[in-house]
This record gives C-alpha cells, structure tokens and sequence, in this order.
C-alpha cells in the first residue's frame, strides 16, 4: 500500500474517531444533569473544547503526524487538547475548523454548529440521559467506512454546572496505532472539558 493510500486511510479513521469523541464527550457532560424543577437540562445549550487530557499512557507509539514530528507513546498526564479539538473540527461542517462547536438540544438532538459562520447546523445524533442522571449517551449517526451506522458514546462519571461540563471517556478510540495506521486502533481514557458559548 503506498504512503498517501496509508495517510489517506489514517485521516478517514481519524475523522470516524472524531465522531465517536465527541458523542462520547457529549455523553459524559449530561450525566450530572436534569433539572428537578422541570426547567432546561444544563446540558443543553452550544459547546466548545476548551481541555482534553489522557488519563493513562497510549498503549502504543501514536504515529509522528499527531505528536509534532516522532512516533512515540504518549505518558498519562499529556495535554491532547489540540488534536481532540482536531479531530472534533474535522468531523463538523464548518469552514472554518476553529469555529466547530456541538449543540446539545432540549428535544434530544445532538448539532455540529459553526460559531460566527453561516453553515447550516448539521444534526449528527441524539443524547440521552440515564434513569439516575449518572450517564450521558449520545447516538451518532455516521456513514464512515468500517463504523456501525450508530455508534453510541456514554460517559460517566461525568459533571455539568451552568458553564461547563466535563468528564471521562473510558475505552475512547482516539490514535492510530504508529505500527498500523491503516486499521490499528488505540483506545485511551481522557478527561474532556466542554465550555458553554450560548
């Protein structure tokens, strides 16, 4: 296989990645949250990453494109707030990938939204909260190639306050594997931090 077919097969994992976290992500800031009062759910509303940090060690050596020129394993602790904002942009509409933000809506619908764009919102899925408000699930739906055409992300534990909201994604299928960038996978666990901006 030639080295652009491998690039090319990397960045379409990547992008299927990206809808995975951030339905995973969407998933885990819910679960702190319905409002008992029968007001609005704090999850609802526009977010934006604003952190993003591996809980434990990558399992292998994440290919150079992603680590700044050399494949290495990255150690517990590492700040990936760059390329999980990467790779949420990526998988939104916007033209310009800086402007990407999620919309978690009252009706259950989850949105890629274009802050300061004129893009359309584009509906990718649904989020739902369980019976004793602990975990947020979000459906996705996607037509990327070796994904289901639902791939369901939960988090839990995961904290929502009336600005933030933030949590673990455990078992989060984030890099290639440096060894096999076409269909090698590592799964991570990662605290994620979402900021609201409406």
């Amino acid at each position: 296989m030639k080295k652009n077919e491998i690039t090319k097969n990397a960045k379409s994992i990547v992008s299927a990645f990206a809808l995975v976290l951030v339905a995973i992500s969407l998933v885990f800031f819910s679960g702190c949250g319905s409002d008992d009062e029968g007001g609005v759910d704090p999850v609802v509303g526009t977010w934006v990453v604003t952190s993003a940090t591996l809980n434990d060690a990558t399992p292998e050596a994440v290919p150079a494109q992603y680590t700044g020129g050399t494949e290495t394993v990255l150690p517990a602790g590492t700040n990936v707030t760059p390329i999980f904002v990467g790779i949420v942009a990526t998988a939104g509409p916007c033209d310009n990938p800086a402007n990407t933000a999620i919309q978690l809506t009252e009706d259950k619908k989850m949105l890629y939204v274009c802050i300061n764009e004129t893009t359309d919102p584009d509906e990718t899925g649904t989020w739902l909260l369980s019976n004793d408000g602990s975990t947020l699930s979000i459906a996705i739906q996607t037509s990327t190639p070796g994904l289901p055409p639902t791939v369901t992300l939960s988090f839990s534990p995961f904290t929502a306050t009336a600005t933030t909201l933030s949590g673990t994604i455990d078992n989060f299928v984030f890099f290639p594997s440096a060894e096999n960038q076409t269909t090698g996978v590592q799964s991570v666990s990662i605290d994620v931090t979402f900021t609201k901006v409406s």
